[in-house]
Parts: C-alpha cells; structure tokens; sequence
C-alpha cells in the first residue's frame, strides 16, 4: 500500500472518531407542550371585478385536534400588482367552524393571502395567494333573474335546541352553483339584519345553515348578485324558542280527599315569563289516555304559578303555558302524586271472666294488613275527648285484640295512624 493511501485512510479514521464522539455529546432537547398544526385555506368566488366594485375573500383556518375553531384573529395580507412585498390590509376573527372573510376593493390587479401569527395552542401558518383582477368596464346588458328559497326544519326548538335553515338558489328553475349566499337574522330585541353565516351553493345551487336560537328570531336569506346575475333574497322564516317550565308537587303522598299543590316557574329567554296562562293537565298514573285540564292560573312577575287539585287516585301532572302572540306553547316535566289507599277497622267488644274483650280487623285495600299498629282509646268523661289506652301488633289475619278491665259504660274504639302506602282510618265505637 503506497504511503499516500495510507494517509488518506487515517484521515478517514479519525473524521468517523470525531464525528461519533461528537454524536454522543448530542444531548436530547427537553420536553416541551405539544403545539398543534394549524392550515389555513383561501378563495375568492369572484375574482374578476371591475374598478370600484367589491369582491370577498374567504378562507378557512383549521387547528388541528380542536373542534371549535372559532375566536381567531387572522390577517388578510395584498400584494397589488407592481408591489414587492405582501403587507396588512385587514382582520377576520374565525367562526366556529374556521371560516373567515372579508371584503375587499382593489384598484389594481390583487394578490391575497391570509396569514394566521399562532398562538400558545396553535402555531403560525400561512395560506396560498389567490388573485383578483381587475377587467375594463363592460356593458353586460341585461342582468338575468335569480330567485331564492328558504325553509326551516323547526318553526320552534326546545330552549338548547337547534334547527337547519335551508335555501335554494336558482334562474330559470335551475340551480346556480359555487354562489355565495348570507344568512341573516333579527330579534326583537336588535331588529336590524345581521349577517350570521355564509355559505356557497352546491352543485343544485343550494345551502343549508345549522343555528341555535336563545330567543325567537327572524331568519333570510341573500344573494347579493353577480355582473351576470342579478341579486335577491328570500322571504323570512321565523323560529321560536319554547319557554323553560318547572314543575312540583307537595305534598306527593296524600290521603283520600286531600288536596295538593303543582308549582312551577315559567321562563322565556332566561327572563321571567310574567302574565302567561297555565293549565294544569292530569291523567291517572299508568294510563296513557288523554291528559284532562283540572286548573288554571295566571303566572306572576317573577313567573310563578301554583294550582291546587284534589286526586282521587294516584295522578301524572304537568304544567302547560298555552300559545300566545311571542310565546309558543310549552309544557313542564311530569310530576307524579300518590294517593294512599283506603283502609278499615271493624270493632267488637266481648265480656269474658278476665274483663272486656275489643277486637277489630284492620283492612287496607280491601286486604288484611298484617303487624301493623293498632291503637284502643276510650272516651274521657266529658264525652269529647279520646284518649289512647294501649297500642298492639295486628296478626297475620290483621287481628287485634285487646283485654280490659270490666268498667260498665265505659266507650272504646279502634284507631290506625296509616302507613307510607295506607291511610288512617277509625272504626265504630262499643260500650262495655
């Protein structure tokens, strides 16, 4: 081996030393929070304008990992024709789907980017351009008739509810497509239309917008119109919003005959819903046939409404706000009171050598009741007042007895306290 080869191999030697020592003193960069990927997208349905006129820039920004993309600042950056560089022309804050937009009015040939600086959660990104160009004024004649549907799956919601808004665009019967089309709503309390969503048609020209009113609100659809087409807009659906009703009952277990009280509290809106008219609906509990109107009443300022019924039998109620102008009809969870079951007590009074024998057989629902607790009272001398002699377990036939001391006109009977499912009861009276 010649000695300049030999020198070539120790250089190559050492060189793989350095750089395996220099591998080992790497040392692994410290753990640091996960940031998330962020894409933006851009496009412009209408790129080409004539001076003065407006166009709008739409984009999208997408973080990944997030399901709401909404509260974003990101930046709309231009680079007119002849400029070097791209520089700030306007902010959007993203939806909550990502989208973002806005308009823009070039006097020149455009180019456009959106450009989002990141954030602790999300790291910066850019879109690519799309371009806008401006076209010599033109007599386009005529512009042709456009026509635009609306409908809304649910004319009222529940109060967290939501329902789609759905409309078509078309000329001539047929449908236009990659047109945008803005949703608009009003309230009563902010009358003036405001742009709530935006969207392009599909290939049969149509759209469709998920919302989730709070408060009943007007909902329209717009067109703004093309150099070809002209605009338009659809007539106005409207979609209203339940109130909230509350409902209780006390007591929930009543004797026969006794009467309770269904309360509740009637909101619209998250506000108190004063001077609303509510029916109280009742069936028997187990039945599913109609429900009966037993009671009605007027809520008061802060939406409280109470009404009073008399069951019969174990009963299902609820509350119902009836349909007036601005309020839709709306009804409470069902409240459930129980009816305890009648029962019985039969008396006896025997004389045996030991002394007076009272007997009596407690009944609950036209059934023996079994060691329950009976109780034997005599009447006090002035012929008003009862008093409690002793107290006994009725048997397994419901029996009890009890032995007393012969004591000639002396008046007894028989009482039961009721149960969680009985109600009380007194039998007759014997005389020793």
């Amino acid at each position: 081996m010649s000695r300049r080869r030999t020198s070539v191999l120790r250089l190559v030697v050492a060189a793989a030393a350095v750089s395996t020592a220099a591998v080992g003193t790497i040392t692994a960069p410290a753990h640091a929070d996960p940031v998330a990927e962020s894409t933006l997208s851009i496009r412009v349905p209408h790129s080409r304008i004539e001076a003065g006129d407006t166009t709008r820039v739409l984009g999208d920004l997408h973080v990944r990992g997030l399901t709401d993309q909404g509260g974003r600042t990101v930046t709309l950056e231009a680079k007119p024709q002849g400029a070097t560089e791209f520089s700030p022309v306007g902010t959007s804050v993203s939806g909550p789907q990502g989208g973002v937009a806005l308009e823009v009015a070039p006097a020149v040939t455009t180019r456009y980017r959106w450009s989002y600086a990141g954030a602790e959660d999300a790291r910066p990104s850019k879109s690519g351009t799309a371009r806008v160009v401006i076209v010599a004024d033109q007599h386009h004649g005529p512009r042709i008739h456009t026509s635009l549907s609306i409908r809304a799956t649910h004319r009222v919601v529940e109060p967290d509810g939501h329902a789609v808004v759905r409309g078509r665009l078309r000329t001539h019967g047929i449908g236009l497509r990659n047109r945008v089309v803005d949703l608009l709503t009003r309230t009563a309390a902010d009358p003036t239309w405001q742009v709530v969503g935006q969207d392009l048609t599909d290939q049969v020209g149509a759209v469709e917008f998920p919302v989730t009113p709070t408060s009943a609100a007007a909902y329209r659809l717009v067109f703004e119109g093309t150099a070809v087409f002209h605009a338009s807009h659809s007539g106005i659906v409207r979609i209203g919003v339940r109130p909230v009703v509350t409902a209780t009952a006390a007591p929930d277990w009543i004797n026969p005959g006794e009467a309770t009280t269904v309360s509740g509290v009637a909101t619209l809106a998250g506000a108190p819903l004063a001077g609303a008219s509510v029916d109280l609906l009742s069936r028997p509990a187990g039945h599913a046939g109609p429900r009966q109107v037993v009671g009605s009443g007027t809520t008061a300022a802060d939406g409280s409404v109470a009404i009073t019924d008399t069951p019969m039998v174990n009963t299902v109620y609820r509350l119902v706000v009836r349909h007036a102008t601005g309020v839709p009809h709306g009804i409470s969870p069902a409240v459930r009171v129980k009816v305890k079951a009648p029962s019985s007590l039969s008396i006896r009074g025997r004389h045996k050598a030991a002394g007076f024998l009272v007997s009596g057989v407690l009944r609950g629902d036209h059934h023996p009741v079994a060691h329950a607790l009976v109780s034997l009272e005599t009447l006090a001398p002035d012929g008003v007042t009862w008093t409690v002699v002793t107290t006994t377990l009725t048997n397994g036939n419901g029996k009890a007895m009890f032995l007393e001391p012969s004591s000639e006109g002396a008046s007894y009977r028989l009482t039961y306290a009721g149960g969680t499912k009985l109600a009380p009861c007194t039998s007759g009276t014997v005389v020793s």
